[in-house]
């Protein structure tokens, strides 16, 4: 087995599937951080918990045994005495094992929050793989929480707790087998004494020694981690947090009477613009979060468009989406039709938790926005990849891809954002990697910008930012078939029936000179309705195809790993034929060549502010945005014309410039979403007359207006919207 294997992104990928019939219920959860958090984030998971852990796949691992029956999905176990009796504990779907690449010594710990204030706990539990993985007795322990000066939360050092509990090696519960499948369940510690969570929460935490045979002796909740759900200490890092490593939830978990505490408290975080067609009905998607104790089973709300309250109405949840687990964020999709065309303004508010009064102080949100159109734009879709040459799972990213390509032809662009870094001797290594998290590098400021979209799962695509799912099988699962098969195209057909486009894109791109070290690049852009808001911006992408090694010798930067391969044996299901190359080769693949690959990119980076709104920011590879205060109006062709000059960067990465293409991406910043794209190949110098000089175009000037869209009678200094004689609009910066 490679050791690569035991540090993939996409070793725990499970989404529900999907028919075309289906509307989508997944949309972009865009996390509330700015690029510098999100890098320094990343810089974590790569740099320090890769080179901390070996990470044990979740399909191999034991499944949660539930007292009667076995099940995969963890809910908060409920006690046998009354409803005010509860095991609480963070979310997850399955187990997950970790091992530390060095050491033996393990301190772990949760955050159990003040939604738990009052509660009194009387025993603790946690999960192992057996008596085999410890060589001591496991030290439990509680300390109260402590805030610093600046109010935030101050772990203990080791030894350091307020209480402390020893949990025998002996009363380690061991897994057990049933026809075939092994099944795991807590051991449990009945404290000496009670203990009341305080107002402010507390740290629960467990500290213990790995016996030399120990396989993985810290086990975690698989699925999306929660912050508070994992902590981990060690000498050399001091506490760090397992959020958005991919690894999970600790499966610490207490036993606690909630008599007199309430748990209706579900807060709505926001609500996605949306586009929709006049009198067709569609979903308006609300964020919400449960900070409650006890998961939550059905919603009432009442949905406000213009003013005008609806009824109120009941919302629960299906056996597949599951209860909303404590902590937790999902998305209610709202059934509404617009019956007229324009913008619609949406309010929301979550009036009863599980038929109780909701105690949320943040109940209520306003803000949404329905976008109804009469006529939509025709998409041509975008499908963004993370991938690397180090992940042994992204062949099937490869072959999906291409066979996107195949199955829509110029109505779809497939861009491959490469992460990893340039150093064949690094855990990750990628001879085109665009994903330095240094914030100087403007490749990386557009991987950060997909990183905020896909969560940086390897391979994992964006479907014109509306969903994520696999760049090969969609939204199907790796871990419930026994036969996996392409399915991508799928997501891409639902993306076009469900979410329509309000507007259309095109794009004309010609090198600036005859060393081919600049682009000019023509947009036009016409949407499908009015509204005095412009939330959009133009991204543009520099793309490559047929990327190989340079060198006649093998190199891991360019040589593709193959889990799929039979002499590694991980990649199990793949039997379609177009799999062939892969299930049948060697563990790396050394003549793989890449396409769709992303060398550059120009535009406005993402960023979100302390609220969670997306904002745009100018500040990648000098460009300018000239669409800021624009006036929308519907049918109106609106042209604009932009330089881009490459960065060192960038060509030190293009191999052949003849096999460039140059996408530009119209995105809506309030939603996220890609509304529409273009891309083109680029022509040479004299081959493109550049929008800019409007004067050379036959036609003649008959009207222009300010950004706030009022006539003027003469050139104005700023943004200036000129109508021409064809029916065109130019935009122009006046100097």
């Amino acid at each position: 087995m490679l050791k690569g294997l035991l540090f993939s992104l996409a070793l725990t990928t499970s989404v529900m599937s999907l028919s075309a019939q289906n509307v989508l219920k997944h949309r972009v959860d865009f996390k509330k951080a700015s690029i510098t958090e999100v890098s320094k984030k990343f810089d974590v998971k790569k740099n320090d918990m890769a080179k901390s852990f070996w990470v044990m796949p979740s399909e191999n691992g034991m499944k949660v045994l539930n007292a009667a029956s076995a099940s995969q999905t963890l809910k908060v176990r409920k006690a046998d005495a009354t409803t005010n009796q509860i095991w609480w504990e963070y979310p997850g779907t399955g187990l997950n094992g970790l091992k530390l690449k060095s050491g033996s010594s393990y301190i772990g710990a949760i955050y159990v929050p003040s939604t738990l204030a009052g509660a009194t706990l009387d025993s603790l539990s946690v999960y192992f793989f057996g008596k085999s993985e410890l060589a001591s007795d496991v030290t439990m322990w509680i300390s109260d929480v402590k805030l610093n000066s600046k109010g935030e939360i101050e772990l203990p050092t080791p030894e350091n707790y307020d209480k402390t509990y020893t949990l025998k090696k002996s009363d380690i519960v061991d897994g057990i087998s049933q026809n075939g499948t092994s099944y795991l369940s807590p051991s449990k510690l009945k404290l000496p004494e009670t203990y009341k969570v305080p107002a402010d929460g507390c740290i629960l935490g467990y500290s213990f020694e790995a016996s030399s045979s120990a396989k993985y002796p810290l086990v975690t909740f698989t699925g999306k981690e929660v912050d508070g759900g994992g902590l981990i200490y060690s000498s050399g890092y001091g506490w760090q947090s397992l959020t958005g490593t991919g690894y999970g939830n600790l499966t610490l978990g207490v036993h606690a009477d909630v008599t007199g505490l309430t748990s209706a408290d579900v807060s709505s975080d926001r609500i996605f613009e949306t586009p929709m067609m006049v009198g067709e009905e569609s979903t308006v998607s609300v964020k919400v979060s449960n900070a409650g104790y006890s998961p939550v089973k059905s919603l009432s709300y009442i949905l406000t468009v213009d003013g005008v309250a609806q009824p109120e109405t009941d919302y629960t949840f299906t056996d597949d989406e599951g209860d909303l687990a404590f902590n937790t964020s999902t998305y209610l999709y709202i059934p509404y039709k617009p019956e007229s065309e324009g913008v619609k303004n949406i309010s929301f508010k979550i009036t009863k938790v599980d038929g109780k009064a909701n105690t949320s102080s943040s109940a209520s949100i306003d803000g949404g926005i329905v976008l109804a159109l009469a006529e939509k734009a025709e998409r041509t879709s975008v499908v963004e990849e993370s991938t690397g040459a180090w992940c042994g799972w992204c062949p099937r990213g490869h072959v999906g891809m291409d066979r996107l390509n195949k199955d829509f032809g110029n109505k779809i662009i497939t861009l491959a954002a490469h992460v990893g870094t340039n150093d064949a001797s690094a855990d990750d290594p990628d001879g085109m990697t665009t994903s330095t998290t240094d914030m100087n590098n403007p490749e990386g400021d557009y991987f950060l910008f997909h990183y905020m979209f896909t969560g940086a799962g390897a391979p994992e695509a964006a479907f014109d930012r509306t969903i994520t799912g696999d760049p090969y099988y969609g939204l199907g699962t790796t871990s419930t078939q026994t036969a996996i098969h392409y399915g991508a195209s799928d997501v891409v057909n639902a993306v076009n029936q469900t979410i329509p486009s309000e507007a259309d894109v095109k794009l004309n791109a010609a090198w600036s000179d005859d060393n081919m070290t600049s682009i000019n690049a023509d947009v036009t852009t016409n949407f499908k309705i009015d509204r005095e808001e412009y939330p959009y911006g133009i991204v543009f992408v520099l793309s490559e195809d047929s990327l190989k090694n340079p060198s006649s010798t093998p190199s891991k930067l360019w040589s593709q790993l193959n889990y799929y391969s039979p002499s590694v044996g991980a990649g199990t299901g793949f039997n379609d034929e177009d799999m062939a190359k892969y299930t049948s080769g060697d563990a790396y693949i050394n003549d793989q060549v890449y396409n769709h690959v992303v060398v550059g990119a120009w535009g406005p980076t993402v960023k979100l502010n302390q609220a969670g709104t997306l904002t745009a920011i100018n500040v990648i590879n000098g460009y300018t945005d000239p669409f800021d205060d624009l006036v929308l109006v519907k049918d109106q062709d609106v042209e604009w014309s932009q330089a881009l000059k490459l960065s060192s960067s960038m060509t030190s990465l293009i191999q052949r410039k003849d096999l460039l293409s140059l996408t530009a991406l119209l995105v809506n910043n309030n939603n996220g979403q890609i509304v529409n794209a273009a891309q083109v190949k680029l022509t040479p110098a004299a081959g493109i007359k550049g929008v800019a000089n409007y004067s050379d175009i036959n036609a003649t000037e008959v009207a222009r207006y300010n950004a706030n869209g009022q006539l003027l009678s003469a050139p104005q200094k700023g943004l200036n919207i000129i109508k021409m004689s064809n029916g065109k609009s130019v935009k122009v910066i006046v100097k």
